[in-house]
């Protein structure tokens, strides 16, 4: 992906977010101005009054809705005596929380919930809106409603309000009241939707992961929270949608502990673990609901709890990234951003508190208007910071660009050095007069390496393999007419057809030739090969020179200094240089592995110039492009006086435009 493609996919993304949060914003103020319940009042009524409660203590006259404690297999009945008249197509419409429900007229069964066969789905039992049909002939008869304990808890036994009027009106009633929290929930999901998406498009050239896990946490969260709305779109006679928002809910803990990994390298064992527990304890959780008859509260209450550690542990590795030691390695923005994000973070964990002060008679059953609120002001607030953050990424993804073809110009230079040039030039005259038949041929390699060269300077799209072969053939050529006997070539290609970023082999041959053979007083061998693996196009670069030693190791592989107020550009060569130390294995001369000092002098330019540096920056100029445009692997095996091999692993799947 080029910077231009960066900048359109990033404006797309902030344009789709812009209208999504303009829509949202605009349909908020329609629902907070809609009359829905006043057009509807008049043929739909509260069905609150003159009720009867019965439960194992005794009798009571209710205000409802009301929350009863029940054992497991308890059960507590309301009674009332139906209006004297009940015209065509009225109905009662009631929320069950969680219990067996029987309606009667008169003793007789009329309805129940959940109906046969619930328990397919497990032992937990859904909270439906439940929609009693009346006829006119129930006029003037006792309507009993039955509520029996199925949980081995105590704390349950919540009844809720009762609408009376004609279907159609009680209906459009309760879906009016239950639109706003229905709308935020599907909100948030769609911005955690729109995160997944987000790090999808970026993930190769950014570390996404953190979105990504976010991205699935809000839009888990945002799916139960949706459920908990209970608008009544359609009728469910079956647990399959709540079950599935219990799932959701069960994995916000896991993702948001997933996502502190990938957030903070500092406390990843601490969070890795977190998520194995919230996910073990889910997995549990789920198993036992086939045997144990829990209810939502318990459920609830487990997910809430892993849900707010989670939250509380990422608050604090965001305090510690703003304000904590390792705040001094960040850049100003990025510690404004992780600021803002703490105090944001933190909106849950305050929401929670709020929502068991303010409405613990409906904690763990419901979500309320508060709680929605933080949490969908935390999904925006998250998203704005995503936005940002790539927005930053793309334009310091300029800066890399630009430092590669930087970095392409300086290697080409440090490739034709004026005495590189001069030799050149000084072997061809005097071979004019010895055998001009290799000068014509030395002039047609030298010729064809010059034009590659040239030619390659601000290309960062690749090329063939078989022509950068080519331009690696025409400059061993000319070193082997100057150097005679010192030097010997062999090819293996097995395998041309793929891309390679453009003068990033030939600089591996040459330095094999300069610091590994003609270090070396009877000279060598250098190999060239290539060849197919099941995932990866293979080139591998060997000789049988002096290989590395304790101090041109140090030089070349100890770390150069990332840290400071730098962004992509400079973490993009630490990554590279990262993923050359993991595969790097160097020996001295007795077969022991040499330990890398640091530098005496230390390299934080990327550029070679021609000079005794250019061994050093030349090569992390090669890491970086090989890397950076063509996502290859580096492997490098090297034994002090007996040469070295390269390996170049370039993913099949992953190719170069």
């Amino acid at each position: 992906m080029n910077n231009s493609d960066y900048k359109k996919n990033f404006v797309i993304a902030s344009i789709i977010f812009l209208i999504f949060l303009v829509l949202s914003i605009i349909a908020f103020i329609i629902l907070r101005h809609d009359d829905t319940n006043a057009r509807y009042r008049d043929r739909c009524e509260d069905f609150d009054q003159g009720w009867t409660l019965v439960t194992p203590k005794g009798e009571e006259d209710p205000l409802l809705p009301v929350k009863v404690t029940t054992r497991q297999n308890e059960t507590v009945t309301l009674k009332k005596t139906l209006p004297d008249s009940i015209p065509e197509n009225y109905a009662i419409m009631t929320r069950n929380y969680h219990q067996i429900f029987e309606a009667r007229i008169d003793g007789d069964l009329v309805f129940s919930f959940p109906n046969i066969g619930w328990n397919r789905t497990g032992n937990i039992i859904s909270d439906e809106w439940l929609l009693i049909d009346l006829i006119p002939e129930y006029a003037g008869k006792e309507i009993e409603f039955s509520f029996t304990n199925s949980s081995m808890f105590n704390f349950t036994g919540y009844i809720g309000a009762f609408h009376y009027g004609d279907n159609n009106s009680v209906m459009q009633h309760i879906r009016s009241e239950a639109v706003l929290p229905f709308g935020m929930g599907v909100n948030m999901g769609i911005i955690g939707v729109l995160l997944i998406i987000i790090s999808i498009i970026y993930r190769k050239h950014t570390n996404q992961a953190p979105n990504t896990a976010m991205g699935a946490a809000l839009f888990f969260f945002g799916m139960w929270l949706t459920n908990r709305a209970k608008l009544p779109l359609f009728s469910t006679e079956s647990n399959a949608v709540y079950l599935t928002s219990v799932m959701g809910l069960l994995m916000v803990s896991p993702c948001l502990f997933i996502y502190a990994y990938y957030r903070n390298e500092e406390y990843r064992k601490i969070s890795l673990r977190g998520a194995q527990l919230c996910f073990a304890a889910d997995v549990f959780i789920v198993a036992s609901c086939f045997f144990i008859p829990y209810n939502i509260e318990v459920l609830a209450m487990a997910c809430y709890f892993m849900a707010c550690t989670a939250l509380v542990w990422n608050g604090y590795l965001l305090y510690s990234g703003a304000y904590g030691k390792s705040s001094r390695n960040h850049s100003s923005i990025e510690i404004l951003l992780d600021k803002t994000e703490f105090f944001s973070n933190m909106l849950f964990p305050v929401a929670s508190i709020l929502e068991v002060l303010l409405y613990h008679n409906m904690l763990w059953t419901e979500a309320s208007l508060p709680f929605r609120i933080g949490a969908l002001l935390y999904s925006w607030i998250y998203m704005v910071f995503v936005l940002w953050r790539t927005f930053l990424v793309v334009k310091d993804r300029s800066l890399v660009t630009q430092r590669l073809q930087e970095s392409q110009l300086e290697l080409m230079m440090g490739q034709i050095q004026p005495h590189f040039i001069f030799n050149t030039l000084s072997s061809i005259r005097t071979l004019i007069m010895v055998d001009p038949q290799i000068a014509y041929n030395m002039v047609y390699d030298f010729s064809n390496y010059l034009r590659a060269n040239v030619d390659n300077v601000t290309n960062l799209d690749g090329i063939e393999f078989a022509s950068e072969v080519s331009h690696i053939k025409s400059y061993v050529n000319i070193e082997k007419v100057r150097f005679g006997d010192r030097l010997d070539m062999e090819y293996d290609i097995q395998v041309d057809n793929f891309k390679v970023p453009p003068l990033s082999i030939q600089p591996l041959v040459e330095n094999a030739i300069k610091h590994g053979i003609f270090q070396k007083p009877s000279g060598g061998t250098v190999w060239l090969r290539s060849y197919e693996e099941e995932d990866f196009n293979v080139i591998e670069v060997e000789d049988n020179g002096v290989g590395f030693n304790a101090d041109n190791a140090s030089r070349i592989f100890a770390n150069t200094d990332t840290q400071g107020p730098a962004m992509e550009s400079v973490k993009v060569l630490a990554s590279a240089m990262d993923d050359v130390m993991k595969n790097l294995t160097l020996l001295d001369k007795d077969g022991n592995p040499i330990v890398l000092s640091e530098p005496s002098e230390k390299v934080v330019n990327l550029s070679g110039n021609g000079s005794e540096k250019h061994k050093s920056t030349g090569m992390l100029n090669i890491f970086l492009r090989l890397r950076e445009i063509g996502h290859a692997q580096i492997e490098i095996y090297s034994k002090e006086g007996e040469g070295t091999k390269m390996r170049v692993l370039f993913p099949k799947e992953n190719t170069i435009n």
